[in-house]
């Protein structure tokens, strides 16, 4: 039983620290939450329901039944539980150096996964620390060897959608770099991005837009993009706990996605034609998007490169004169921040 509550904690902190390095919101807190409270919620009720042996049908040959699991998760030994709970503690350990160095953020699909993982764990410690058992009360039918809980499911489908998402993200990535390499590139390619180092981050962007030009010669922004086997997408908003008005745009490291947030842009637009109408016919869309194929690059090279991650507000100067020089702009998009600030 010790060995059980130790191995949830363990995984706990490894998914709770794993979270708050690489969520871009707290959105995660929320839905692990809800996982747990929904979790012990039908447990109080089955409780009530089928204690005394009683059964309760449901659709096809599933029914509710009441089971007190002494066993350890989903019916390991001893030494099994170890070894599943060493290896994933490795794998979230190499994985979190890994991105680390890189500065990836989390899709919402990724932090969702996790978070249906968190509260999943959390759930089947409850019980062990409580009862000293876990209560299970799903019965699926003869096929099914195992009798579930809520959060035994809520595992599961985690570790379902992270599989699913991940083969989706490398066939895509496949494509997109078969692609790159169709026009003559490779994803975040290291003839576009030069080697200087980023303590001249405005030198750095201004070179790195000028060789990009060089390689790509007149193509539109979104053209830039597919060659370098980026996707653009719309969403009307940023993720909880993102600033809904200055997140106007993210990279997403994980998709090669780059993400515009349609309300916030609107917004800034509005800003624009109010206190600096001279600059009414910017396009907003392709000003985001050079700056996040910056962010791209970067990194793309220190991926492959196993280099450590810039310092953010370096990056983010590099990113901002690379978008002015691609673009040919004569000011700094950087100056577009303090249109926000109150007059």
């Amino acid at each position: 039983m010790a060995q059980a509550i130790i191995s949830a904690l363990l995984i706990i902190t490894a998914l709770v620290i794993f979270l708050l390095c690489f969520a871009r919101g707290r959105l995660w807190v929320a839905v692990a939450l809800v996982i747990v409270l929904a979790d012990q919620i039908s447990k109080f009720v089955v409780l009530h329901l089928v204690r005394d042996g009683r059964q309760v049908s449901l659709p096809g040959s599933a029914e509710l039944v009441y089971f007190e699991n002494r066993l350890l998760g989903f019916g390991l030994s001893s030494a099994g539980l170890l070894t599943a709970t060493l290896a994933a503690l490795a794998a979230l350990l190499l994985l979190y150096i890994s991105l680390l160095r890189r500065g990836y953020r989390m899709s919402f699909f990724a932090e969702f996964s996790a978070a249906l993982l968190l509260g999943g764990c959390a759930g089947i410690l409850i019980d062990r620390v409580r009862l000293g058992f876990v209560i299970d009360w799903l019965d699926l039918g003869p096929a099914s060897d195992f009798i579930y809980n809520l959060a035994d499911l809520a595992i599961l489908a985690g570790g379902v959608l992270f599989f699913t998402r991940g083969t989706q993200l490398m066939l895509r990535r496949a494509g997109r770099s078969l692609a790159a390499r169709k026009s003559g590139l490779e994803e975040g390619s290291s003839a576009i991005l030069p080697d200087a180092s980023l303590e001249d981050a405005a030198e750095m962007g201004r070179r790195a837009a000028q060789q990009m030009r060089a390689h790509l010669g007149d193509l539109s922004l979104r053209e830039m993009a597919a060659a370098l086997g980026v996707e653009i997408q719309h969403k009307p908003l940023p993720p909880p706990g993102l600033s809904p008005l200055r997140v106007r745009s993210e990279y997403l490291s994980d998709s090669a996605t780059v993400v515009l947030y349609d309300e916030p842009l609107r917004e800034l637009s509005l800003l624009i034609a109010e206190k600096r109408p001279d600059l009414a016919g910017l396009n907003l869309e392709d000003l985001h998007i050079a700056h996040e194929i910056f962010h791209h690059l970067l990194f793309r090279r220190q991926a492959r490169r196993g280099e450590e991650s810039e310092s953010r507000i370096s990056s983010e100067k590099a990113a901002s004169v690379f978008a002015a020089e691609l673009l040919g702009l004569d000011f700094s998009p950087e100056e577009l921040d303090s249109l926000h600030t109150s007059e």
